[in-house]
């Protein structure tokens, strides 16, 4: 969440950028988060075109845009809330969540790198360091399309890493641990639910971390954090500490 591109503003929209990973196990973890998350839309959706799935995306659930325009009803969007929560919470995975101070990252690097970019590479470190460290299994990558320049950026960026190393990684320990030289990405409209859940929970970790850096001043007693409430213990930590800054949540210039 948030724009990629160097900030304009100083507002948090903007001067923030959020990116989050979840790591499932397909067998069986992910298989049986789908057939979740389609009885969940099944509940709500009835008899909906296959050719034309809901797609869980927060801005749309905020602002009760297309399917989540049933969300207008008090009563319903009570019965989703707590639904979406108990969803979130059931789901067996491993979050990673990085979230970039663009302006301080602009300021401390001179030739600051394509922010996405930077978050990407901080996100698979973490991501490379589960599976070595912690799954002792190799993985794939997936993101979520954002453009066809972004995207062409993305691929190169991930390559990179994965045939030269990159600032924090050498390129054998990706190799080992990567399933593949080339990143998979997908657009919103491909119904991906590791990338819809990703949408889903970033923002809340985000909340969180800027309260308590200073920035945002409104936490408890809000949505976000019922979710992150949700989520907390799924958040990626040092094994024999149980230290999840700096491994689940990353805040960085």
């Amino acid at each position: 969440m948030g724009h990629h591109h160097n900030p304009s503003t100083a507002q948090p929209q903007d001067r923030f950028l959020t990116l989050a990973g979840c790591i499932f196990k397909i067998h069986p973890d992910y298989e049986d988060a789908a057939r979740a998350a389609a009885v969940f839309k099944e509940e709500y959706w009835p008899n909906r075109n296959p050719d034309n799935p809901v797609i869980f995306h927060r801005e749309d659930i905020l602002y009760k845009r297309g399917a989540f325009g049933i969300l207008a009803d008090a009563k319903v969007k009570e019965g989703f809330d707590a639904d979406l929560l108990g969803f979130l919470q059931r789901l067996k995975m491993v979050l990673i969540v990085v979230i970039l101070d663009k302006q301080a990252h602009k300021e401390k690097y001179i030739n600051a790198d394509e922010c996405y970019s930077w978050c990407l590479e901080m996100l698979l470190q973490r991501y490379i360091g589960f599976l070595h460290f912690v799954a002792g299994q190799k993985g794939d990558v997936m993101a979520e399309a954002r453009g066809k320049i972004e995207d062409r950026t993305t691929m190169a960026r991930y390559k990179s890493i994965y045939t030269e190393g990159g600032m924090f990684l050498d390129k054998e320990r990706a190799q080992s641990c990567l399933t593949s030289r080339e990143i998979k990405i997908k657009p919103k409209s491909a119904n991906i639910l590791g990338l819809q859940v990703a949408d889903l929970v970033g923002p809340a970790v985000q909340r969180k971390i800027l309260v308590e850096k200073g920035f945002q001043g409104d936490f408890e007693g809000t949505f976000h954090r019922k979710v992150y409430q949700a989520i907390e213990g799924k958040l990626n930590r040092n094994q024999s500490t149980g230290r999840v800054e700096s491994y689940g949540e990353i805040f960085a210039p």
